[in-house]
């Protein structure tokens, strides 16, 4: 059982190059990598002291790319994922958004600001 923080982020880092290297083409198409990500903690968890299972968070996230908000709680021995949080999502029923943003409106309020319309 590792307890040493130095070889559990080793073991961490590798597991993330092995998810990186093994899942290239879902994580170029945005696509969840939820069994492998359980499959991943799995193992990390199996071999490393429970004091030590936050640093496959904070090291598998930036490997690949994940964002987690500040505010959301380092998964700790105890603490249980809501269900269906790795479950994959897919990118067709996303809503879509249309027209060109803010940048047209803006555009043009400053052009009628210019002319004196406005």
């Amino acid at each position: 059982m590792i307890d040493n923080p130095d070889q559990a982020k080793r073991l961490a880092a590798a597991i993330a190059n092995d998810l990186q290297l093994y899942n290239q083409e879902k994580i170029a198409a945005g696509e969840a990598l939820g069994a492998e990500l359980a499959e991943a903690r799995a193992l990390f968890e199996g071999r490393v002291s429970s004091q030590l299972w936050p640093i496959f968070d904070s090291t598998i996230g930036p490997a690949l790319g994940i964002v987690t908000e500040p505010s959301v709680p380092v998964r700790t021995p105890g603490y249980a994922l809501p269900p269906g949080l790795f479950e994959d999502v897919h990118l067709d029923s996303a809503p879509r958004v249309s027209g060109r943003g803010i940048v047209g409106p803006v555009l043009l309020v400053a052009i009628s600001m210019l002319a004196g319309v406005v």
